[in-house]
């Protein structure tokens, strides 16, 4: 007999709903037919890790689109709490989609389960493929907004032709982001990553791995980078809220180093994890 299939409870414009599959997909930023943004985060034994930077970025990015009113933090903090033990979770995946009506935004939270990545995984690294970005810098580029097709469809193609993630590369040849990661690499014993100004989003999870390297006494810069320099480097790895600070093995096929314990990685993943609760 199969498992009965789990439930999923979300939240719509402050009231709870059962959903089924087809509703979560609607709701999927790069499927949603709306303007707005949304933020993706993970919850650990019950805490969000981060809520306050996510909904920080969450009220510039509403700015950007001409919504200037203040989230509701308080109900937002509630309505997360209330998902959490209505779908029994307290490892969790959460999305907030705020999606734009006239003057008014359409509210969705989203919690499911998260799939955590063994720690073999963490050991051999993501492989990846470059991704050229054809359109040029607006000012919607530093905005996680939910007008996202061109980079689901650029995660889809590349998993399913064998990679973890892809690296958005600019007309210019200069690396962006990935498709839902930022980038980084350790070159001549620094920290690097691309700037802000290129048009890569400014990730919570980039945020605390400047912390981070600080804290560590990790030179960080920020700068221009091309594929070469990443094929070049020491070490690379990928950073955002869910997949938290992960190494990689490969660009293009071409084989990138993967120190392992000896890693800049691991040491700010160790970091990372301590200061998000993790076990």
């Amino acid at each position: 007999m199969k498992e009965a299939q789990r439930k999923n409870i979300i939240c719509l414009n402050g009231r709870f709903r059962e959903a089924d599959q087809a509703v979560l997909v609607k709701l999927t930023p790069g499927r949603v037919e709306q303007k707005g943004v949304f933020e993706t985060m993970r919850s650990y034994n019950g805490k969000v890790f981060g809520l306050e930077a996510h909904l920080n970025r969450m009220e510039r990015g509403l700015q950007v689109y001409g919504h200037n009113r203040p989230l509701n933090r308080k109900k937002i903090n509630q309505i997360i709490a209330d998902l959490l033990q209505a779908n029994d979770l307290k490892d969790a995946k959460i999305r907030i989609s705020s999606a734009l009506q006239g003057r008014s935004v359409m509210q969705a939270v989203v919690c499911a389960p998260i799939k955590k990545n063994p720690d073999s995984v963490y050991r051999q690294g993501y492989k990846l493929v470059s991704c050229a970005l054809s359109k040029p810098r607006t000012k919607f580029s530093n905005v996680k907004s939910l007008e996202y097709g061109f980079f689901l469809k650029a995660y889809e193609s590349a998993v399913a032709k064998g990679y973890d993630e892809t690296v958005i590369v600019d007309p210019t040849r200069h690396v962006l982001e990935g498709s839902r990661t930022n980038i980084f690499c350790v070159r001549k014993g620094c920290l690097q990553t691309p700037p802000v100004f290129s048009g890569c989003l400014n990730g919570v999870t980039r945020q605390m791995v400047f912390r981070l390297a600080k804290a560590l006494n990790l030179p960080c810069e920020v700068r221009k980078l091309q594929l070469k320099d990443l094929l070049m480097s020491r070490e690379v790895f990928l950073t955002n809220s869910v997949i938290e600070i992960m190494p990689v093995r490969s660009l293009d096929r071409k084989k990138i180093p993967v120190l392992h314990e000896r890693s800049v990685a691991c040491k700010l993943l160790s970091e990372y994890r301590k200061r998000a609760g993790s076990k």
